[in-house]
């Protein structure tokens, strides 16, 4: 995927930093739905909550490597909704590797759109696992100092 797209869903509006106390898993995905919803990237708040909490609930979407990128589909957005949450402190997001998390890109797409969104997860996962650029974003201070991260680390990537 090119880089103007990887930026464009990530937008500066749809990046939160989360200071401690930590968050658990179901308050983290909440959060980021509301971005959704505030960024007006779905009609629907509590219906897409539901879908991404669902899936969560069949297995963890915390992939390791100090990532989770929760998930699902539903009607109530266009094509794709994205959003980022970056925790400097680490949660516990019950990641396969029994490892905090740093970094998790919400996904949410059109349920016709497959394809689209396994690419997009697959992006996510390839990129933002390289620990040069999960370090500069959990040092970023504001949500602009994390989308310059984004664009230098995945300019050379």
């Amino acid at each position: 995927m090119e880089l103007r797209w990887f930026l464009e869903i990530f937008q500066q509006e749809r990046i939160c930093i989360f200071p401690p106390p930590p968050l658990d898993k179901e308050e983290m995905i909440r959060r980021l739905v509301e971005v959704l919803k505030s960024t007006q990237q779905i009609t629907e708040e509590e219906e897409v909550l539901q879908a991404v909490l669902e899936r969560e609930r069949c297995m963890t979407t915390g992939i390791g490597g100090g990532l989770a990128i929760p998930h699902g589909k539903s009607v109530f957005v266009d094509s794709l909704a994205a959003a980022l949450g970056v925790v400097p402190e680490g949660m516990d997001f019950e990641a396969m590797d029994q490892r905090p998390v740093f970094v998790v890109a919400l996904i949410v797409s059109h349920p016709t759109q497959p394809h689209l969104h396994l690419r997009v997860i697959s992006e996510i996962s390839k990129r933002f696992r390289l620990p040069e650029l999960q370090q500069s974003l959990i040092r970023s201070q504001t949500p602009s100092e994390v989308f310059r991260s984004l664009k230098e680390a995945l300019s050379q990537s």
